[in-house]
């Protein structure tokens, strides 16, 4: 009987590795429509080496209208590709990408997810190149109503007219 087995490993040197990770946070997670939002993304290298050619792709989500980005690296709106470009061991980057919340979204939840696509290294730890951040559109659910302090007025008397904006959210109406 054949009792014997072998095993093949294959080790990979951390001479070409960096281990990239990739964060997300939002600056107003419940926007109003016609609000600006801001996306801010991290980027870190916890190495052992630098890591160099780094793209980060973050399409943005139906939803939302881009208007502009600043911070490391270049951004490119149409493509959705943050080109990054080299970053040290130990090291960080941050954009921001501005956006603006469409009409027709009220009461949607938007997410919108990067992912690390390139580098030169490889990354010994892909499990942390994605991110995402839901931002929840207000629904502000508002209604008008009207009164009168008089039904049926007769000739020359004085009559009221009340209007109430009443709110049937559980989140508060601004700028009404």
């Amino acid at each position: 009987a054949n009792n014997s087995a072998s095993v093949s490993i294959t080790s990979v040197s951390s001479a070409n590795q960096a281990d990239l990770a990739l964060s997300k946070t939002v600056d107003v997670p419940t926007p109003s429509v016609g609000g600006v939002i801001r996306y801010s993304l991290t980027l870190t290298n916890a190495g052992p080496n630098t890591a160099s050619s780094i793209e980060v792709t973050d399409i943005l989500p139906a939803g939302v209208t881009y208007q502009t980005s600043f911070g490391g690296g270049m951004y490119d709106s149409g493509t959705g590709i943050w080109t990054v470009g080299a970053l040290s061991t130990g090291g960080s980057t941050t954009i921001n990408i501005r956006v603006s919340i469409n009409n027709g979204t009220e009461g949607a939840a938007i997410t919108n997810t990067a992912l690390i696509t390139a580098a030169a290294q490889a990354d010994p730890n892909p499990g942390n190149n994605s991110a995402s951040v839901t931002v929840n559109v207000r629904s502000a659910g508002l209604r008008m109503q009207k009164t009168v302090s008089a039904a049926n007025p007769i000739v020359g008397q004085t009559i009221t007219y009340t209007l109430q904006v009443i709110n049937n959210m559980t989140i508060p109406a601004t700028g009404v």
